[in-house]
């Protein structure tokens, strides 16, 4: 792996908070010390950049961290719930509106949305929440840079109540998703995946409303 990222992999502690039993979580919106909402507001008086420039950057991440890089191409379809989309690089581009059905709240974790299996099937990983996945406003920001197996465009969580503080609606028909690889995880775990890619998005001036969500302590 590239020792060049390595910075990318620490996260942004400025909205850590340290619970009694020694966990850790991020503040929650409009809790003391809580900036998130401020900056939300700031990202959004940035200009967004280009989706397929946001795809490039996250494949060119992920490319640091395997043996072997993948051009920022399509290489292929996958087929979900009878549609095609795009397979780019290490991820799938999806352009088509679904609805995506929630995962279990108990171990170990599983869905039972059958796209989730077809893409677990399709790059061979081992467990259906080894993914990361980004969504998009409809003006075009990076809303949230999220893992697992629980794609949502809800506005009831913490990322969908931001993107409501800066009067934007969830893009419904564009998303990114990064399969977490075997060939990633010999480096790298899924968490600190997730980590990485928001900070080298961040590092490269792309905005993101939920801004800290990506951090992993």
């Amino acid at each position: 792996m590239n020792p060049i990222i390595e910075s990318f992999f620490i996260p942004d502690t400025s909205q850590k908070v340290v619970l009694p039993n020694g966990k850790c979580r991020l503040y929650y919106l409009g809790e003391d010390g809580e900036k998130r909402t401020k900056e939300a507001l700031s990202q959004a008086t940035l200009a967004p950049v280009p989706l397929a420039t946001v795809f490039a950057y996250i494949n060119e991440f992920l490319n640091y961290i395997v043996d072997f890089p993948i051009a920022a191409e399509k290489s292929g379809d996958i087929i979900l719930e009878g549609k095609k989309e795009d397979v780019i690089g290490h991820g799938i581009w999806i352009k088509n509106e679904y609805q995506w059905k929630p995962q279990s709240n108990k171990p170990p974790y599983l869905s039972n949305d059958p796209k989730y299996e077809a893409i677990q099937k399709y790059f061979n990983f081992s467990f259906q929440k080894d993914i990361v996945w980004i969504k998009f406003t409809k003006d075009g920001y990076v809303g949230v840079v999220c893992d697992s197996s629980d794609i949502n465009h809800s506005y009831s969580n913490t990322s969908g109540k931001l993107i409501r503080s800066i009067n934007q609606e969830w893009d419904t028909k564009n998303l990114f998703v990064f399969p977490i690889t075997g060939a990633m995880t010999k480096y790298k775990k899924r968490k600190q995946i997730e980590t990485g890619i928001g900070q080298y998005l961040i590092s490269k001036s792309v905005p993101i409303i939920d801004f800290y969500s990506h951090n992993n302590f």
